[in-house]
């Protein structure tokens, strides 16, 4: 038997006893005690070839039904031994209920060249199922190579590491390290937990697992509820549906928490200051991060961002049926219940270039309505976009020096937003657009259609097949009609910057004069109200506007002939102003 081996299955007989479940009816703190080390002795010796328990004084306190027992040792012959200075045993209803181990060590050579070492200041075992740990350990002693699924049934109340820390050895050198950290699972049974903290830090030396000396560090990390039966069963049957149908149930997860997690390698280092992942009773997954930053030495680029977010993912749209054609039609059109995602005070700086960096207030696509697993209403936004002319210049020098010129900014700052609405019920939709680059120019546009069937929209955006997809759209350009558009013009500086190389108002205004005069020529009122807004623009330079309305809806393909005929504007309205 290995000196792996020997110390799984020590690892399990310490849980058993140290976990509780020995029983002794009707006996003195002590006596239960005294018998409990020496059936753990028997045990493990009678089970693990070459190893030996002792231990020294026990002193026991009936009446609060607890005793310690000293200088606690277990060897594995020559090659391991684990060691406390002292065990205190809790005694419950003439039952062994669980064992703290102090100052716990533990040594083992795996190797002539591999060693390790492990400490704790205080290790609690409690609640073990005996019955059952006996039947592992005799599976583990008939069976070693189903470690892996044997120690997957373990069952027990609580398992605490306090000041835990580990060191594993090639040549004597110091390869990896656990300084001293933290770690408590309770509740466990079949393959699921209650509650998981974990807090500490590991060391990496380079060489070997790591290209650099690398560091991982971490506040605490908190698991609320986790099921890992079908992860365990997906990975031994290779099975890919099992695993998405563990997916769709989220684990059994209720949340998970993390906070202060840094890394660093010397080339990277990079940091969360927070993180949170929450399920809901209808498996809606939610996701928070905040305080994220990344630095790379040797590409000389650092970046982070303040938050970001991702709301109410429907993991049941994440079950099997993902595979198929239809259901990853069904999770896309609808984002897979997604209501809103982003993220907000985002950077990247390159000190290469100018030593700017790149930086957005928001990027989000949020509010976000679904009806029968189709999308009805969403908004899309970049906020305060700004790039550093260094970019700029690396792409086009001399657009870069125009916009500097312009906007006597060392860097270009845009906002970008796009929502729409969809009715339902009466057909109708309507969408926004709005660009802006700040201290230039900014446009915004809006529209409004209507004859858009829901059966038929839900129809296309669930069809996997392309060919069908494009019978539903040409059947959409039957019904789909205009209801109106409006579009917003607000000047910074540049049309200041090009009209300084334009002809005078009056020469641009009679140019268009003659071009809308001969596509207009059926609509002059129209065409008048236009010219007169362009020319209140070119005095103002601050803002031009068109808004185009309907009485009813016009069905598109009609619109053409209506146009044509010059009784467009007996259903439509425009207003046009300037300043």
């Amino acid at each position: 038997m290995s000196t792996a081996t020997k110390l799984v299955i020590g690892g399990v007989v310490i849980a058993a006893a140290g976990g509780g479940g020995y029983y002794y009816a009707d006996l003195k703190a002590n006596e239960i005690a005294n018998q409990a080390m020496q059936t753990f002795k028997a045990d493990v010796e009678s089970t693990i070839p070459g190893s030996s328990v002792s231990f020294g004084a026990i002193t026991a306190k009936a009446f609060e039904q607890k005793a310690r027992v000293a200088e606690f040792a277990l060897r594995f012959g020559d090659d391991a031994k684990l060691s406390a200075d002292s065990v205190n045993l809790a005694i419950k209803d003439g039952v062994l209920h669980s064992s703290e181990f102090f100052d716990l060590n533990f040594a083992a050579s795996l190797s002539k060249r591999e060693s390790v070492k492990a400490g704790a200041e205080r290790l609690l075992l409690a609640g073990l199922d005996v019955a059952q740990i006996r039947g592992i350990i005799d599976n583990l002693v008939d069976n070693p190579d189903s470690a892996p699924n044997q120690i997957d049934q373990l069952t027990f109340d609580e398992v605490t590491f306090s000041g835990l820390t580990f060191a594993g050895y090639y040549k004597d050198q110091k390869k990896v390290e656990l300084k001293p950290s933290n770690i408590q699972l309770t509740g466990v049974k079949n393959s699921a937990f209650d509650t998981l903290k974990i807090d500490g830090e590991f060391v990496g030396a380079k060489g070997g697992m790591f290209r650099r000396d690398t560091s991982y560090s971490l506040g605490s990390f908190e698991v609320d509820s986790f099921d890992a039966s079908k992860i365990i069963l997906a990975a031994m049957r290779n099975d890919e549906s099992l695993m998405l149908q563990g997916l769709s149930e989220g684990f059994g997860i209720n949340t998970v928490k993390l906070s202060e997690f840094k890394f660093d390698d010397g080339e990277i280092n990079s940091s969360i200051g927070a993180a949170e992942v929450s399920v809901s009773s209808d498996k809606l997954a939610s996701f928070n991060i905040t305080g994220i930053n990344f630095n790379n030495l040797d590409e000389n680029i650092t970046g982070g961002f303040d938050s970001a977010f991702l709301k109410t993912l429907d993991l049941k749209m994440l079950s099997p049926e993902i595979l198929t054609p239809q259901g990853q039609a069904i999770a896309a059109s609808s984002y897979a219940g997604i209501t809103g995602f982003g993220i907000k005070g985002g950077f990247a700086q390159s000190n290469d270039i100018d030593a700017k960096r790149m930086s957005v207030g928001e990027i989000s696509l949020d509010g976000i309505e679904t009806k029968e697993n189709f999308v009805t209403k969403a908004a899309l936004k970049i906020d305060k976009f700004a790039l550093p002319m260094g970019f700029l210049k690396e792409a086009d020098r001399r657009f870069a020096r125009t916009v500097q010129e312009i906007t006597g900014a060392d860097e270009m700052t845009m906002s970008f937003g796009i929502s729409s609405d969809y009715d339902t019920e009466t057909g109708s939709y309507g969408a926004n657009l709005n660009f802006d680059v700040e201290k230039f120019a900014g446009i915004a546009l809006q529209t409004e259609l209507a004859g858009l069937p829901f059966s038929t929209m839900k129809q296309m955006a669930g069809e996997a097949n392309f060919e069908r997809q494009l019978q539903h759209l040409e059947g959409l350009m039957q019904t789909v009609a205009f209801s109106g558009v409006e579009i917003t013009y607000t000047d910074g500086m540049l049309a200041d910057k090009v009209l300084e190389e334009a002809p005078p108002k009056e020469q641009l205004v009679a140019m268009m004069n003659q071009n809308l005069g001969m596509v207009l020529a059926a609509y002059p009122a129209e065409r008048d109200q236009i010219i007169q807004a362009v020319s209140n623009f070119l005095d103002g330079r601050n803002a031009l506007s068109i808004k185009i309305s309907t009485k009813t809806p016009i069905v598109v393909e009609q619109l053409e002939k209506d146009f044509m005929s010059g009784t467009l504007n007996q259903n439509l309205a425009l207003v046009a102003s300037g300043s």
